[in-house]
């Protein structure tokens, strides 16, 4: 798995018009079924998304630093997902969102969560909102010329799957 999980993430890098996903491992939600899974051989917060029947990995999904200041203020988790372009549109990255969340507010703790996703990026928008996310800015990234909305979701507003 890592060498193809390896080279999913290389081929979302080399082009950014063929990856769909939010700027930034997990477990599966506990509680209900689901088709995708984290792995565990990469280290949190990015991991591996896989598909539970087939092991394949489709690309990535996670937490990490959100180092975009003057955007977000310092401190800010960022959650994001990249997948293959074969993943798109079956719910994965929802799912593996989701799973993220969850893992992020019931394990580590964290108080808020929040996603950075370019405004062309029609299918990341309905991710943030399918997971609960509330849009809390549109703005441009300094020095890149790039729209942006910042979505949120506190601890305080998230509802455990369970």
């Amino acid at each position: 798995v890592a060498s193809h999980a390896a080279s999913v993430f290389a081929s979302n890098s080399a082009a950014t018009s063929a990856s769909r996903g939010a700027s930034a491992g997990s477990q599966p939600h506990r509680g209900r079924p689901t088709s995708t899974s984290m792995s565990t051989e990469r280290t949190p917060p990015w991991t591996a998304a896989e598909i539970v029947e087939t092991g394949q990995c489709i690309g990535f999904v996670g937490i990490s630093p959100a180092e975009i200041e003057p955007i977000v203020p310092p401190g800010s988790t960022e959650i994001g997902w990249r997948l293959a372009r074969a993943a798109w549109g079956r719910g994965y990255a929802t799912e593996a969102a989701a799973a993220v969340v969850d893992w992020a507010f019931s394990t580590v703790q964290l108080k808020r969560l929040i996603a950075v996703v370019q405004l062309d990026n029609l299918a990341s928008h309905r991710v943030a909102d399918k997971i609960g996310m509330r849009r809390e800015q549109r703005t441009i990234v300094p020095g890149l010329g790039v729209w942006v909305d910042v979505y949120e979701l506190g601890q305080a507003n998230w509802q455990a799957p369970y």
